[in-house]
């Protein structure tokens, strides 16, 4: 997808860390008044460290890393995305992070995606003040169709328990209401990680969050 500029005057700049298309073109779509620049999940040019964002978006993971040892995985995916947010932000600029959701609150997980992404969140959450969290069920387009990263077996078992109807899903049309409603007072608890160490597939992280948590 293409960036623009992010040097034109008089518009703001909106900054996406990650390369969720679906969600990028979404929020393009709501703030046609600003630019707009993307930096993707595992790298970072020079280019990319003298931008600064007026709202950064941050919709990224790296889904391989479901196979990383863990400490290369918690790093891909916490540590290294704290640093180029770090970067990336000025002293006001308001940040929107795109989080899974629960429906109840956890306090443990044997899915590698679910503790980055809150573990990610809880960092933010102490670091940063203008920040605001959109919970996102399993993603699904306009007319309904399953937006999800996987292969041709991950897509099609996802899609038939989204037929069956056993799937929380959130349609991507939902997005500015979501914007509105988002809760103001922010809290987040902790989760302990079980056999976060073992590597596994992502579809297997999946199921293993879908049965245990």
């Amino acid at each position: 997808m293409e960036n623009l500029s992010h040097s034109k005057k008089g518009k703001p700049l909106m900054v996406f860390f990650g390369k969720s298309k679906h969600l990028i073109k979404e929020f393009k779509a709501l703030y046609k008044n600003y630019n707009f620049y993307e930096i993707a999940w595992r790298s970072l040019n020079k280019k990319d460290m003298k931008v600064k964002a007026d709202i950064l978006v941050i919709c990224g993971y790296d889904y391989s890393s479901s196979l990383y040892e863990f400490d290369k995985y918690f790093d891909v995916n916490v540590l290294n995305p704290l640093r180029i947010i770090d970067l990336v932000c000025k002293k006001k600029t308001k940040i929107i992070y795109m989080n899974t959701y629960s429906d109840r609150i956890k306090k443990f997980t044997f899915s590698r995606y679910f503790y980055a992404k809150y573990f990610l969140k809880q960092k933010l959450i102490n670091k940063y003040k203008n920040i605001t969290i959109i919970y996102l069920k399993t993603l699904v387009g306009h007319h309904g169709e399953l937006l999800i990263h996987g292969n041709f077996l991950t897509k099609f078992i996802f899609s038939t328990l989204l037929k069956i109807k056993v799937l929380n899903i959130t349609n991507i049309n939902e997005l500015n209401t979501l914007l509105k409603q988002s809760d103001k007072s922010i809290t987040c608890n902790r989760i302990q990680p079980l056999g976060l160490k073992i590597p596994r597939t992502l579809l297997l992280d999946r199921f293993m969050r879908l049965i245990f948590g």
